[in-house]
């Protein structure tokens, strides 16, 4: 149980430190915190996706398996499960260029 009991009822403990996201948080307000720096955690946002995609050289791999395949694989399951995994990482890398092209708003008549 978190806190002590008053009368039958939970109290929780006044001085927690904050933990996970909450322990980031600035001295500002959200709103104008988020106004602020929406642009650069755009741009982070879509650098962090980028880097983790390591999905662009798995496709390269996927790709050589598929062409390299005996002919009595090539209109199998194996075949049709390669070519539909190559398929949805080509439209993760174009939803990607999207997002790395994507005009943001300004707001405030900056438009």
């Amino acid at each position: 149980m978190v806190g002590s009991l008053r009368r039958g009822v939970a109290v929780a403990p006044v001085n927690r430190m904050p933990t996970g996201a909450a322990a980031c948080i600035p001295d500002e307000p959200k709103a104008k915190a988020a106004r602020r720096f929406r642009p650069r955690r755009w741009a982070a946002s879509v650098e962090a996706v980028s880097e983790a995609a390591d999905l662009m050289e798995l496709r390269e791999e996927y790709e050589a398996w598929r062409d390299n395949l005996p002919d009595n694989q090539r209109d199998g399951i194996l075949a049709e499960k390669l070519d539909a995994t190559i398929a949805a990482v080509e439209r993760f890398e174009e939803m990607l260029d999207e997002l790395e092209n994507m005009d943001l708003p300004l707001g405030f008549g900056r438009d």
